[in-house]
């Protein structure tokens, strides 16, 4: 099984990249459904016969966190900013000003550092999906153990 699990992850993640690998391997031939595996991406459908099921959060999940630690830095600086000024004795104008050019600051700030931030974030994925895809192809005994061990951390049996 963890030759089938490794293939479709390699072959998921080669087509989102747009190269292109072939394994060849003296591993077992596939399974007879090989669509009963899904992209990493989509969560399998809930069972009909299972009523406990519960779906996970979503394709949105992962900004969750960006957006309360941008909500909360965002609160907490306005704030901080307009309480320094007001305590200076601004005007209430001038501290209105004030408080409306902070926040539209931390806003740009902390969507360009977001905007680099996952752009970063992505080429290091996308050589990491390279670099998985050739140790595949070229080491795929290592890369196997590899996969066994980290389904034996999680309680899959390799």
């Amino acid at each position: 099984i963890s030759y089938h699990i490794i293939s479709y992850i390699v072959t998921f993640s080669t087509t989102s990249t747009n190269f292109t690998m072939t394994a060849s391997s003296p591993a077992p031939s596939p399974p007879a459904t090989p669509t009963s595996l899904r992209p990493l991406t989509s969560p399998p459908p809930p069972s009909t016969n299972n009523s406990t099921y519960t779906p996970h959060l979503g394709k949105s999940r992962q900004y969750w966190r960006d957006i309360i630690l941008g909500v909360n830095d965002g609160l907490v600086s306005t704030f901080l900013l307009v309480a320094g000024v007001a305590g200076g004795g601004l005007t209430s104008q001038d501290i209105l000003l004030t408080a409306i050019a902070g926040a539209i600051a931390g806003a740009i700030s902390m969507a360009a550092g977001e905007y680099v931030a996952t752009k970063s974030q992505n080429e290091v994925m996308m050589g990491e999906l390279k670099l998985e895809a050739m140790h595949v192809r070229d080491d795929l005994e290592e890369e196997m153990e590899e996969l066994n061990d980290l389904l034996g951390k999680i309680g899959i049996p390799g």
